[in-house]
């Protein structure tokens, strides 16, 4: 196994350079960082430096991992409540819109009826309004008639009342003698 060359000074300037190439990522402590507070074991006094921060900084990106799982865990579950919130949603909204459906089929139902009825009713109204227009027009010819008789009558009675007079005149012109004359009994 070949060692590095480089020491514990220098690697921690190449990780400081690349600090601004971390950006985005998540928070994790830099090996310049790391401190053991913890009285040191028999294990990690055999250790160099760089392997202790390096350790330090494997187990805070662990922690830091985990902590990401258990928000996305809370992330996906938020959002699962939230689906499950708008299906519900969908759900209702499918429902009041089958129900105005209904209610539209229903209406138009009735409009159709009323049409029917009022095209039946109009029919009616049409049909009422010819037979009214010929008894209109046969009281028309009745009345016409009717003028024509009285007219007729009337010259009748004239004529009645001139062959009466005729009537009457050649009664008293008959020979005193004759039966039916004016005076005999």
């Amino acid at each position: 196994m070949a060692e590095s060359t480089r020491t514990h000074d220098e690697t921690v300037d190449v990780v400081a350079d690349d600090e601004a190439k971390r950006q985005g990522r998540a928070n994790l402590p830099r090996l310049h960082a790391v401190k053991t507070d913890a009285a040191p074991d028999a294990a990690s006094e055999d250790q160099p430096a760089p392997f202790n921060a390096a350790l330090e900084l494997v187990r805070a990106a662990s922690e830091a991992l985990e902590k990401m799982r258990t928000r996305c865990q809370e992330v996906e579950t938020f959002a699962q409540q939230e689906v499950e919130y708008h299906r519900s949603q969908l759900a209702a909204a499918d429902t009041v819109i089958r129900e105005l459906d209904n209610k539209t089929v229903a209406q138009e139902e009735s409009i159709r009826q009323l049409q029917a009825q009022l095209h039946t009713e109009f029919s009616e109204r049409q049909r009422l309004q010819r037979s009214l227009d010929e008894m209109r027009g046969a009281f028309e010819r009745m009345q016409e008639q009717l003028r024509a008789a009285e007219g007729r009558a009337s010259a009748a009675e004239a004529w009645l009342g001139r062959l009466h007079t005729e009537i009457a005149s050649a009664f008293s012109e008959l020979p005193a003698g004759l039966p039916g004359a004016p005076g005999q009994k």
